[in-house]
C-alpha cells in the first residue's frame, strides 16, 4: 500500500477514535477568537491544538498561548513546527482536564470533541482562580442543555453548573461543513463569562452532590436528601418550600443555597 494512503488511513482512524473534527472555515475561526476578546498582554489556554491553525492565530493576538493536545502524534509534529518558529506558544501533550496545577490564564479557547463538552464545563466551573472568559465551540444540543430553564425537558445538573458559574452568550451557529471531517451535528460558538455573583462556587464535592440530587429527577428534593444525606440537620437547614419542590423545578440560585448546606453535611448513604 502507498505510504501516504496508509498514513492517511491511520490518521483517519485516530481522528475517529478521539472524535476530532478540525475547524477549517476562516470566518468561524475569526468569530471564535473575536468572542474571547483577547488583549495583547493576555495569556490564552487552548484545549486541543489540532492542526495548529487556531493556535497560530491566537499567538498573534495574545502575549502567551498555552495549548494542550491529547493526541501525542499531533503534539510531536506541532512541537517540531514550534521549535522552528520560536514563537510565544507553549505546547503540552496531555489531557487538559487532568493537568495539575492548572496554568494561570486570562482566556480559554477551544474547539474540542463534542464528547468532552460536559467534562469541559465541569472543569471550567472548578477553576480555582478568576479568568476573563472562555470561548468554545460546542454541540448545539449540548448548548440547549446548559441554557435550559428550570422545569423544561433539557434542564439538568449541567444546566445548574453552567448557569451558576457563567453568563452564557450564544455567538454563532457553525454549519457542519465548516469542519473536516464534517460532524453529524450542528454546533455553536459560545462565550462564557464568569458569573460575578457565584464564581468560583463549584468543587468536585458540590458537583457530585448536585448529580446525586438530579438522579432523583421527577421527585421532590426531600427524597434525594433523605436518601443521600443521613444527618437530620440537613433537612432542618433547608426550608420546607425547597424540600417540597420537584428537583427539576428548582432554580440555579436555589441550588446554590442547597449545595452550601449539603457541603457541611456528612455525605453518606441513608440506611433505614
Amino acid at each position: 500500500m502507498n505510504k501516504r494512503i496508509q498514513d492517511y488511513k491511520v490518521q483517519k482512524r485516530r481522528r475517529t477514535a478521539l472524535g476530532q473534527h478540525f475547524l477549517t472555515d476562516e470566518n468561524a475561526k475569526k468569530l471564535l477568537i473575536e468572542a474571547a476578546q483577547i488583549g495583547k498582554n493576555d495569556t490564552v489556554f487552548e484545549i486541543g491544538t489540532g492542526n495548529g491553525e487556531i493556535t497560530s492565530l491566537l499567538s498573534k493576538e495574545a502575549s502567551q498561548v498555552i495549548t494542550v493536545e491529547i493526541d501525542p502524534h499531533k503534539a510531536s509534529g506541532f512541537m517540531r513546527q514550534l521549535n522552528k518558529n520560536n514563537s510565544n506558544i507553549t505546547l503540552l501533550s496531555a489531557d487538559a482536564f487532568r493537568i495539575k496545577p492548572i496554568p494561570m490564564f486570562d482566556h480559554c479557547v477551544t474547539s474540542l470533541p463534542f464528547s468532552r463538552s460536559r467534562d469541559f464545563i465541569e472543569w471550567l466551573a472548578k477553576i480555582p482562580f478568576c479568568f476573563k472568559n472562555a470561548a468554545a465551540i460546542l454541540q448545539s444540543d449540548f448548548v440547549s442543555k446548559i441554557t435550559a430553564a428550570p422545569g423544561t425537558k433539557n434542564y439538568r445538573a449541567i444546566s445548574v453548573i453552567c448557569q451558576l458559574s457563567f453568563i452564557i452568550e450564544r455567538i454563532y451557529r457553525v454549519p457542519r461543513d465548516c469542519f473536516v471531517p464534517p460532524p453529524r451535528v450542528e454546533s455553536e460558538i459560545v462565550k462564557l463569562n464568569p458569573n460575578p455573583e457565584f464564581f468560583p462556587f463549584f468543587t468536585e464535592s458540590r458537583i457530585m452532590n448536585l448529580k446525586k440530587i438530579f438522579a432523583f429527577r421527577g421527585r421532590l428534593l426531600r427524597s434525594a436528601v433523605n436518601k443521600n444525606w443521613r444527618a437530620v440537620a440537613c433537612e432542618n437547614s433547608l426550608s420546607e418550600t425547597l424540600l417540597n419542590q420537584r428537583i427539576e423545578n428548582l432554580a440555579p440560585a436555589e441550588y446554590a443555597k442547597i449545595l452550601k448546606v449539603l457541603t457541611v453535611c456528612k455525605d453518606a448513604p441513608y440506611t433505614a
